[in-house]
């Protein structure tokens, strides 16, 4: 796999190009779409918890 540096990826997506078979700092770029969405999700857990509330 090729490494791109973060403004690479960046040009390189932004273009309409696949960046699937790219690596960004050592991992592929889906890992990183992987690691965005846990993150997302975890998000909104944090929100939901905090409207349920520690009473409920």
């Amino acid at each position: 796999m090729e490494e791109l540096s973060y403004i690479e990826a960046w040009r390189t997506w932004w273009t309409g190009a696949n960046v699937n078979k790219f690596e960004l700092w050592g991992l592929p770029v889906p890992v990183w779409a992987r690691v965005g969405k846990v993150l997302q999700f975890m998000a909104g857990l944090a929100i939901v918890l905090d409207l349920i509330g520690p009473e409920n």
